[in-house]
């Protein structure tokens, strides 16, 4: 009985006390005065970092808060402020007044921006005020060595073989230490500096650079010669030449073989998708399909106005027996670009350039029963430099000869060149309703003899009427 009458005033006591806390002047919640000798409840840092960075958000901090006896008071409804105790000059960031929740104010984005030894102040309604333990406040570390030039990390081959892909070339951005940059995304060019007159560097000359790094893998140059160099730029670093290197001749052709020619265009395709079959044949000199023709064919993207990644590519070995072909059956070009071409090339070879093509973002334009083109206004003489009048016309058709409603690209360049001319202008044109118009073509060189070529795969192209260019 004895100890029963113990038991029985312990909770008498202790019901009176929570009653006092609770129900008092300074209980309950968040509001009201401090009852008679002070709060009831107490706050308490349960969680906080000892050491963090400037500037950088701090692991959360958890202020609890207690009655006099160390028991969390779950049922406190107020809010907790937090703040520097010793800010010297320091600034707290984040959300500094929140709510308490099962006893428990969570501060989760708070940060400090300067380096040095800190304490948080906590306070809230009825409750007294709790101060942090300190926290070392940490400079940020430097930010890495930015870049200061380019280099080539991985230079070309002494020596290479004309027409054939070279060894894959990397330019890097470097700091003053000649550490690559990371962090370094602009693109990157190279280009010839030194060689043979007339030579072509063919494969895709601009690339963005990858943690810090570009690599052009489908480089070639189709003319030997004795001390090429190439030479890398961007926008925002000084240029870097490579050391210099040969390229040595291709070995003979077989079967008379002299260039390259696309005979299955590319066609405008979704990006991602494979797009028809492409075919690449060698002719000889005389524009003769050479059947009995064997050896390698490299296909790569020339023009890359998207920066595109082609796969399927590459190099395709002809054997006896396939006519002089190289056919590509799953070629694909993972980014949307108006006006793509492709670059064939062989060893010994002239190469092929492909017509323009797009890499469309969704389904291609449907061709509404288009299979030809043909021109409605032709070009007519012209005084070099001047506006071709009246505007190219150029139109879609059926097999019938009737106009459809095409509204898909259509691409014109120079077919013939007797003044070597450049035709400048809008070169690709959507067409309306079946016609595109051509308003500002221009040719740069008097010739006689100029046509212009105008095409739109997979309708049959069409080469315009002779026409002169005069001084």
């Amino acid at each position: 009985m004895k100890t029963l009458r113990i038991l029985m005033l312990a909770a008498l006591f202790a019901s009176c006390h929570l009653d006092a806390l609770f129900k008092g002047s300074g209980g309950g919640g968040g509001g009201g005065g401090s009852p008679p000798g002070g709060p009831k409840a107490r706050l308490t840092f349960a969680d906080q970092p000892s050491q963090v960075t400037a500037g950088q958000v701090l692991p959360p901090v958890r202020v609890a808060v207690l009655d006099s006896a160390g028991q969390s008071l779950t049922d406190y409804t107020g809010t907790v402020t937090i703040a520097l105790a010793n800010a010297g000059g320091a600034t707290l960031a984040g959300r500094q007044s929140v709510d308490v929740v099962g006893g428990v104010a969570a501060f989760t984005d708070l940060s400090i921006d300067k380096a040095g030894s800190y304490a948080l102040r906590a306070t809230a309604t009825g409750a007294a005020t709790a101060t942090s333990a300190p926290i070392q406040v940490i400079p940020p570390p430097p930010p890495p060595p930015g870049a200061t030039h380019l280099g080539f990390v991985r230079q070309p081959l002494p020596t290479t073989e004309a027409g054939a892909v070279m060894s894959p070339v990397q330019v890097a951005a470097l700091d003053a230490s000649e550490n690559v940059v990371t962090a370094f995304s602009d693109s990157i060019t190279v280009a010839l500096v030194t060689g043979a007159g007339g030579v072509t560097l063919g494969g895709t000359r601009t690339i963005r650079a990858v943690n810090g790094a570009a690599t052009f893998s489908d480089l070639s140059i189709d003319l030997p010669g004795v001390g090429y160099t190439l030479k890398a730029t961007t926008a925002s670093l000084p240029a870097i030449t490579s050391e210099s290197f040969d390229v040595t001749p291709a070995p003979p052709p077989t079967g008379g073989a002299a260039y390259l020619r696309f005979t299955d265009q590319p066609q405008t395709t979704q990006a991602g998708a494979t797009m028809p079959a492409v075919r690449v044949t060698a002719y000889d000199g005389s524009d003769n399909q050479v059947h009995n023709w064997t050896g390698n064919v490299t296909l790569t993207i020339a023009s890359n106005p998207s920066n595109g990644t082609l796969t399927g590519g590459g190099t395709f070995v002809v054997e006896p027996g396939e006519d002089g072909i190289a056919e590509y059956d799953y070629l694909r070009i993972d980014n949307a670009g108006n006006s793509y071409t492709f670059r064939a090339t062989s060893p010994g070879l002239r190469p092929g350039m492909s017509d323009p093509f797009d890499i469309t973002a969704g389904p291609p334009i449907p061709l509404n029963g288009a299979t030809g083109l043909d021109f409605f206004q032709q070009p007519t003489t012209v005084r070099a430099g001047d506006l071709i009048v009246p505007a190219v016309r150029v139109g879609a058709h059926d097999n019938n000869g009737n106009l459809v409603n095409y509204n898909g690209p259509i691409w014109i360049y120079i077919s013939a060149n007797p003044g070597g001319g450049t035709l400048s202008g809008t070169l690709r044109v959507l067409a309306v309703n079946g016609i595109a118009t051509f308003s500002d073509l221009r040719i740069s060189s008097p010739g006689n003899g100029y046509r212009l070529r105008t095409t739109a795969w997979p309708l049959v192209p069409r080469t315009g009427q002779a026409f002169n260019v005069t001084p």
